[in-house]
């Protein structure tokens, strides 16, 4: 029969999921953090490209080109919804429908012939956090800036053909600066122009790219499922037949010169011209064979996750079971030693005369019946950590059934049922009104079981009681919090509160010392978060964050 692990080997395998479980989470939140930053980037490259439309079109007024740049520019920006914009040009202006002017904007001005002429103004209708520039992001200075001086080129363009000459060739130079991939097609799907990260990423020349048509065969791309995509699927295949733009669109590409796949997200835009029929097509792209690798390691992380997870699990449910049966025999063959001992005692008693009764009696009245407190009471002990053991393995595998909790109701039940022990101790309870979260009724019930005991559990007996229980939305998440006055815990433990068997006063509280490493563990599994703050002597928060209804 196998050895049984010893407590110190579960608690290392806990220690290393846990370390598995955070690093994983890591590499989530950097995914998700490069994710959204190339999709903004390819906004704001699709702002340039828009704008370049504008001047494909030779009977388009300056006017026309103001008014197009100015529909062109909130949908570029950070928050789309709340954007506004206008430009003020030679005492002209041009705006969209929902300009207003608010406290939070970029402006740039413009120059023609390095002589300010105007400026171009974006805002947002309502306030959003702090970042780079007050609301703003640092690309979007960078971006209103680009549009300024493009502006101000457009204006010199329109004075001499010279200056319209010499902006294709710095519109060449931005694009080959970029570091997304760009190659223009012809209405016969001939590349006219590519830069040089288009180059980079593909794998070929300018020679071997110019007049190489989107439907040849040989471009040999893949579906996200790894198999080779068909010619009438290429995204510019698509564009051309649909007559209708393609967004983050995602290929593979087989290349030469590597035995690996190179993955690119394409987004293509169509530019008709002046009689409405397909003139060209924009195609730009970013390289994310990384990110793909990321995500593949990522997934075999998560299936090695859950693997030792379910071991481990396995491990527990089998210790608790196992290593209580001998505990039982334990407990009770000294309870029948210790019966064996109480009758030898009366025994003795009724004896009139015994020379050996003066050394056994001490050892009957004193040794035995200490040694039995003693067994018994590492037995209890032993039997309240291997109950925790499995209540904690049982915690990992309860059914969740996710769906939008009441959390007003929901708390009104969890104070319902320590609506004695809070009259008792003389508690004033405060609960504001609460955001409603997307969560299990049966976990979250348990969650907050918890910390409004706890908060009873360590009360300051020296004043009044109070509880507060918050909530706030931020972002995607609701927030709540379990506030009390009561007697705080010690920097060196609020680090140890969430760990499996710690106890802030061993000697005079009761319990396993699970119940926040169970509140953790359900938190984890609800795609939550949950963590404390403290002062000593004043009183603890203890937080959850749970995704919002």
């Amino acid at each position: 029969m196998a050895e049984k692990p010893t407590y110190e080997e579960l608690e290392q395998k806990i220690k290393k999921l846990e370390k598995v479980a955070s690093e994983r989470k890591k590499g989530e939140a950097a995914l998700q953090k490069k994710t959204y930053e190339l999709r903004e980037r390819v906004k704001e490259l699709n702002c340039l490209y828009g704008i370049s439309g504008l001047l494909e079109k030779a009977d388009n007024s300056l006017a026309d080109i103001c008014q197009g740049i100015v529909d062109i520019i909130p949908p570029s920006w950070q928050y789309p919804e709340i954007t506004c914009s206008r430009i003020l040009l030679n005492e002209k202006e041009y705006k969209t429908d929902n300009f207003k002017k608010t406290n939070w904007n970029q402006t740039s001005d413009i120059f023609v012939f390095k002589e300010q002429k105007g400026a171009i103004e974006v805002y947002y209708l309502e306030k959003k956090s702090e970042i780079d520039e007050g609301p703003f992001l640092k690309e979007e200075r960078i971006l209103i800036n680009a549009i300024a001086g493009r502006l101000g080129h457009i204006i010199e363009k329109k004075q001499a053909e010279e200056a319209l000459r010499e902006g294709e060739e710095e519109y060449r130079s931005i694009l080959n600066n970029l570091l997304i991939g760009v190659v223009v097609h012809a209405s016969d799907t001939s590349i006219m122009f590519n830069n040089r990260e288009a180059e980079n990423i593909l794998g070929l020349t300018y020679e071997q790219m110019s007049g190489k048509k989107a439907i040849d065969p040989a471009w040999n791309f893949m579906q996200e499922d790894s198999t080779i995509m068909k010619v009438e699927e290429y995204p510019v295949s698509k564009v051309f037949s649909t007559k209708k733009p393609i967004h983050n669109f995602v290929l593979g590409i087989n290349r030469p010169d590597r035995d690996y796949v190179t993955w690119v997200i394409v987004n293509a835009i169509p530019v008709f011209s002046n009689d409405s029929e397909l003139a060209k097509m924009v195609v730009n792209f970013v390289d994310i064979t990384a990110l793909k690798q990321a995500e593949k390691k990522l997934a075999q992380v998560n299936v090695d996750l859950a693997a030792k997870n379910d071991e481990l699990e396995q491990v527990v449910y089998v210790a608790s079971h196992d290593l209580r049966s001998p505990l039982v025999n334990i407990d009770g063959y000294s309870k029948e030693l210790d019966y064996a001992i109480k009758d030898l005692l009366r025994a003795f008693a009724e004896t009139p005369t015994g020379a050996a009764l003066p050394t056994v009696t001490p050892l009957l009245e004193q040794d035995i019946p200490e040694a039995m407190r003693f067994i018994r009471t590492s037995a209890a002990k032993m039997d309240t950590l291997l109950t925790g053991l499995l209540r904690l393995s049982r915690s990992g595998r309860a059914m969740l059934s996710i769906e939008p909790l009441d959390m007003n109701g929901l708390i009104s039940k969890v104070i319902d049922s320590t609506e004695f022990q809070i009259k008792e101790a003389g508690i004033e309870l405060e609960v504001a009104n609460l955001p409603p979260c997307q969560s299990d009724s049966v976990q979250v019930n348990q969650v907050f079981s918890n910390f409004l005991s706890n908060a009873l559990k360590y009360i300051d007996p020296s004043r009044p009681g109070i509880i507060r229980i918050t909530g706030r939305v931020e972002g995607e998440r609701s927030v709540y919090c379990v506030e009390d006055n009561g007697i705080g815990i010690a920097p060196d433990h609020l680090g140890k509160i969430f760990e499996i068997f710690h106890r802030l006063d061993p000697t005079h509280s009761e319990g396993e010392g699970l119940g926040l490493t169970i509140v953790k563990r359900i938190v984890g599994r609800l795609e939550g978060a949950v963590w404390a703050e403290s002062n000593i002597g004043l009183g603890s928060r203890f937080y959850v964050a749970l995704p919002k209804a």
